[in-house]
């Protein structure tokens, strides 16, 4: 359950704002979505580690 759980959280974060920039084409608003992407996969990456 956890490892589902996680891995739709992290297919929500990477591919939910590319869907979102290539139907609207504003690729500055969308921005932090990108830098944010790394440090989540971090965040949960450390959180898989622990148990």
């Amino acid at each position: 359950m956890f490892w589902a759980t996680q891995i739709t959280i992290l297919k929500l974060i990477l591919w939910l704002p590319q869907h979102i920039l290539f139907r609207n084409g504003t690729f500055y608003h969308f921005l932090p979505f990108y830098v944010a992407s790394p440090i989540n996969l971090e965040v949960s990456l450390q959180c898989l580690h622990q148990f």
